[in-house]
């Protein structure tokens, strides 16, 4: 029974760590669906991305580190906004308010 609490203890402080070292909010899981406007990147590495959502709505994402687009480049988004097709984009929002995409898919 010790060793249950010990390990509890160990994962909740690592839970704890990982929301302080992300500096992210621990209620992850908002998304948003839309279009793709802008993408400041290059297959190396994308920068920033802007989706805009059906009421309007722009969201600037940074993706968050090692993010791909199902399994590839994440500069596929600009096929996206040659062809209009729309992307959902799971996101957490950082403690300076920015919008951190961790997940990006096809809608």
């Amino acid at each position: 029974m010790k060793y249950v609490a010990v390990g509890v203890a160990v994962f909740l402080v690592v839970l704890a760590a990982r929301a302080w070292l992300l500096d992210l909010d621990p209620e992850p899981g908002v998304s948003v669906e839309g279009i793709v406007l802008e993408l400041e990147g290059d297959l190396t590495g994308v920068q920033y991305f802007v989706v805009m959502d059906s009421d309007g709505e722009r969201y600037t994402f940074t993706p968050a580190a090692g993010l791909t687009f199902h399994g590839g480049p994440l500069s596929h988004l600009r096929d996206h906004i040659t062809s209009g097709q729309s992307v959902f984009v799971v996101y957490e929002t950082a403690a300076d308010g920015s919008l951190v995409a961790v997940e990006v898919g096809d809608a």
